[in-house]
């Protein structure tokens, strides 16, 4: 915001008008949570996996991923750590892809103040039959 003073003013007037300044930003920024922008998942690795393989690790490449998201697994949460906002990285026990199948990946993160969590649209991983021949 630019402010400008066309005439004199007493040095008085000038600090009164900052204190009112900074107050009205403080006022604005406290009126209400700011937005957090939903994550964003563009790619999972590995892609998919073969029905009964060991636990891994699942690396979700993506966008807006704050320090709290979390990945989920079929709607529930993984242990996850975050990599800055374009990476997180969830361990992923053997027991959920010990059949072949479809799982669904998210990643959530949670409000600022206790709200309605941002939520990732779904990406599909894929849990491939052992005698499967299709590409990973």
């Amino acid at each position: 915001m630019k402010i400008r003073i066309r005439r004199r003013m007493p040095a008085a007037a000038l600090s009164g008008l900052a204190v009112l300044m900074i107050g009205a930003a403080r006022s604005a920024r406290t009126a209400g949570e700011p937005a957090r922008t939903a994550p964003q998942i563009e790619r999972l690795d590995p892609g998919s996996v073969l029905a009964g393989a060991p636990a891994f690790v699942l690396t979700v490449r993506g966008n807006f991923m704050a320090a709290d998201s979390v990945v989920r697994w079929n709607d529930e949460d993984r242990p996850t750590t975050i990599g800055g906002t374009a990476f997180a990285y969830a361990a992923i026990p053997a027991t959920d892809v010990a059949a072949p199948g479809f799982a669904r990946v998210t990643v959530l993160t949670p409000s600022l103040s206790g709200g309605r969590p941002s939520v990732s649209s779904p990406q599909i991983f894929r849990i491939r039959a052992p005698n499967s021949f299709e590409n990973p």
